[in-house]
């Protein structure tokens, strides 16, 4: 079940106690729901076996009172098993909201993709003609009368610029 809650996109994957490998299951799946982007958050739930066999007139009195295993799994974490009601589920949601606005993965995700952009640049900036060359391709060619350090700083420019360029390209 997919659901909206506090602009987020939230997943409850479930299954029955009494299937093989229920735990393993909903837990792999509630993990590619977020893997994917999906959801922000899901839930890996699964529900007591009684609860397949329950009368729809019993169901919802039935469920509330249940003792569910579940295990939330966020962009930023995943948590351990825990055994309770519904109501105890829906308050780790909050919990999980927190933690991905704690953590702040838009800025890591920046830094991280800052660090691999450096690295490329370093790459081309040891290779005087590969920069020369993506130069010329950026519109920057060499003016004339360039003194070395300008010559040093258009090099480095066109190997940063390329390299944006490369990941925009990923990117779209």
């Amino acid at each position: 079940m997919l659901f909206h809650w506090r602009g987020l996109r939230v997943v409850i994957e479930g299954k029955f106690a009494d299937q093989a490998g229920a735990r393993d299951w909903v837990l792999n799946d509630a993990r590619g729901r977020v893997q994917r982007g999906i959801a922000h958050i899901a839930a890996a739930v699964v529900y007591p076996a009684t609860l397949r066999t329950a009368a729809t007139a019993q169901l919802l009195t039935q469920l509330k009172q249940a003792a569910l295993s579940y295990c939330i799994i966020s962009e930023s974490e995943e948590t351990a098993w825990f055994e309770g009601a519904p109501a105890t589920l829906m308050d780790a949601l909050p919990r999980a909201q927190e933690t991905l606005a704690q953590d702040d993965l838009v800025a890591r995700t920046a830094q991280s993709l800052r660090e691999q952009l450096t690295e490329v640049a370093l790459l081309w900036m040891g290779q005087a003609g590969a920069c020369d060359r993506l130069s010329e391709l950026l519109g920057m060619p060499a003016p004339r009368g360039e003194t070395p350090e300008q010559t040093e700083g258009r090099r480095t420019t066109a190997a940063k610029v390329s390299a944006l360029v490369i990941a925009n390209a990923l990117i779209f």
